[in-house]
């Protein structure tokens, strides 16, 4: 078993503590009974069953103008250089010795579906038969599937149990790449912890017995919550701040990959916070007297406590890359860079045209160059 469960604590109020997978058996408790939740757990219940209820795993609209930026418009030749990344590294790194093992974490599994078969057919069309035949891809959701899904690829397997389960049957000791693409990190959720005087309180839901709704502040934070707490403890102090969201199940995820698929390499994209720092801060930053600290900025209900759609967080990947880093002590080198950087280095129209047709292949590099979607790579 490679999930890790949350810390049963109780408090003065002797209310059960709850996470999120116990939410998502039981519901919120009924009328007359009471519950302490973790506002990360409460932000992340909410956001899967009111997405559930429009079917979490079904297909999502391509062409979305007005919300958070899609790969839709140019998924294909985003899915061509991903592979050609996939096979360069895979032919440097671990070729003949081992196979090409390639975990694709999704939310939105038709999105990720699409983008691994298209992967898995770049590599037959380009690569050797010996190598094709190394292939093998797992599509694992964030959270558990509700319903078994079987498809005909015999290149693709999809796992039933979330990376997030506490019944995930997740296990790779040989080399693999594990993929992220723009629909895992911002569905993360995070902590909410406020500063008193010079204690870090973590924010805690309190579900009364008439199934109001109230925010309370402990120092007594759950495990997941001071663990990212410590790890982001120099940052916080010299910010200044004095509340701030803390991405505590990205912190879960990533201890989850180093124990579960230690030999991974992780190439992870999504919305990124973008920063630019006055002359005055950057000077005070190489001093070490500033703070690289940026809090995720978030997006959604304005009161969380009384949510009707899902909450999204979108982080700093400077910050994502230092946490990944030093969760894996330093062992994980990593970049940050555009996703339009990263296409120059591994876009080939005159190849990707042979396997899709030349139509709109131009549009498709067009509208990727100027997508704000950032990505991180080993």
């Amino acid at each position: 078993m490679c999930a890790f469960k949350q810390l049963g604590i109780r408090y003065q109020h002797s209310l059960p503590l709850l996470d999120t997978t116990q939410l998502l058996l039981q519901g919120l408790p009924r009328p007359g009974t009471e519950a302490t939740v973790p506002l990360r757990d409460f932000v992340e219940w909410v956001s899967i069953q009111n997405s559930r209820h429009n079917n979490f795993f079904a297909p999502k609209p391509r062409y979305r103008p007005y919300s958070l930026p899609s790969l839709s418009l140019f998924e294909p030749l985003l899915s061509h250089c991903l592979a050609r990344w996939l096979l360069v590294d895979y032919k440097l790194n671990s070729y003949p010795y081992y196979d090409l093992n390639v975990v694709t974490m999704y939310t939105d599994f038709h999105q990720s579906l699409r983008i691994t078969r298209s992967i898995v057919k770049f590599l037959k069309e380009t690569a050797p038969d010996d190598l094709y035949q190394r292939i093998n891809c797992f599509l694992v959701p964030l959270y558990d599937e509700t319903k078994e899904i079987k498809i005909p690829d015999k290149k693709i397997r999809v796992i039933k149990h979330g990376a997030l389960s506490a019944n995930s049957s997740l296990f790779i000791e040989d080399p693999v790449y594990v993929l992220m693409i723009n629909d895992v990190i911002r569905h993360l959720s995070h902590d909410y912890i406020l500063k008193t005087d010079t204690l870090w309180k973590q924010c805690y839901v309190n579900i009364e017995q008439d199934s109001t709704r109230s925010r309370r502040f402990d120092s007594q934070m759950d495990y997941w919550c001071q663990l990212t707490y410590e790890l982001l403890k120099e940052p916080l102090t010299k910010s200044g701040l004095s509340d701030t969201y803390i991405p505590s199940r990205l912190v879960q995820l990533f201890f989850i990959l180093k124990q579960c698929v230690p030999e991974h390499k992780l190439i992870a994209m999504d919305l990124s916070q973008s920063r630019k720092p006055s002359l005055l801060q950057a000077f005070k930053d190489l001093c070490g007297k500033g703070s690289s600290y940026q809090p995720s900025n978030v997006l959604g209900p304005n009161d969380i406590l009384s949510a009707t759609e899902p909450t999204t967080f979108v982080s700093d990947f400077s910050q994502v890359k230092h946490l990944y880093g030093v969760i894996n002590d330093g062992m994980k080198v990593c970049q940050v860079e555009s996703l339009n950087d990263f296409a120059k280095d591994w876009t080939d129209l005159e190849q990707s045209a042979k396997i899709l047709g030349a139509n709109h292949l131009e549009i498709q590099a067009g509208q990727l160059s100027t997508s704000n979607i950032t990505v991180l790579h080993g």
